[in-house]
């Protein structure tokens, strides 16, 4: 066997590693969904928390830095926790805000050792990587949701997924851009989603709150790249007793205010 075919050969084995590792990781997020979901008609409609996106007239610049001394107009959110654990989480910090076009919105990540591969061959691989998330649903019985995976550069996995059904990793959030950085106490993660496209999902309509989730993984390295330790940090604690995101009680609401 050449050396070009054996490389082929150990590549296409990885592939197919990575795709059982995802298919099992979707496994048990739709198992928690079956388990933990309210049954339809009881899903509960009121907001644990909510968020107000106050708008402005000066957009941000997305590029990763924090500098812009709009930022301190957003409303901050600082109360992401740990909510699985008897620990304190590592402080995440996160602000947006909107204007007549667009909807802006900034992570600051304290992170003491941040996991990010050199490249991704796929999307796919953003799901061994520490992250943000943030999750949408057009309502809180998430007959549809979509889901934002975010590393520490800004590239992203976007999936849609349903209550109880597989998710899909084909979905693309239209017009989006992110940002990352990293800084010396973690990262920084700029992103820009057009309201346009948050009224196409049917997240987004003037005057009334948006059912918005907002998320981290924490990792840590392992020396074994697809196999990092992990803890999840949510806004909202969900009603499942081990960590799920992919149900409607781990999202809050965002009120988008004049």
């Amino acid at each position: 066997m050449g050396k070009s075919q054996a490389n082929r050969i150990n590549w296409l084995y990885t592939r197919i590693f990575f795709s059982l590792c995802i298919a099992i990781a979707q496994a048990g997020h739709v198992e928690a969904a079956e388990r933990f979901a309210s049954p339809p008609g009881m899903v509960k409609d009121s907001c644990v928390k909510t968020y107000s996106v106050i708008k402005t007239t000066r957009p941000p610049v997305i590029d990763g830095l924090v500098e812009e001394s709009v930022w301190q107009s957003a409303s901050l959110m600082t109360d992401l926790a740990l909510h699985w654990e008897a620990v304190e989480a590592q402080q995440t910090r996160y602000r947006a805000l909107y204007d007549e076009k667009q909807f802006y919105f900034l992570f600051e990540v304290a992170d003491s050792n941040v996991v990010i591969w050199d490249s991704v061959k796929s999307e796919m691989d953003v799901i061994w990587e520490d992250r943000v998330e943030m999750f949408l649903a057009p309502d809180r019985q998430f007959q549809t949701y979509y889901c934002l995976e975010i590393d520490a550069l800004g590239r992203y996995l976007g999936n849609s997924g349903s209550l109880g059904k597989k998710i899909d990793p084909e979905w693309e959030c239209t017009g989006c851009l992110f940002r990352g950085r990293l800084t010396k106490n973690g990262y920084t993660l700029e992103g820009v989603i057009p309201l346009r496209t948050l009224q196409e999902m049917g997240v987004y309509t003037p005057g009334k709150k948006a059912n918005i989730g907002v998320y981290r993984a924490d990792f840590n390295p392992t020396g074994i790249p697809t196999s990092p330790e992990m803890h999840w940090i949510s806004w909202v604690k969900s009603d499942s007793p081990t960590p799920s995101f992919h149900i409607p009680s781990s999202m809050g609401c965002f009120e988008f205010v004049d």
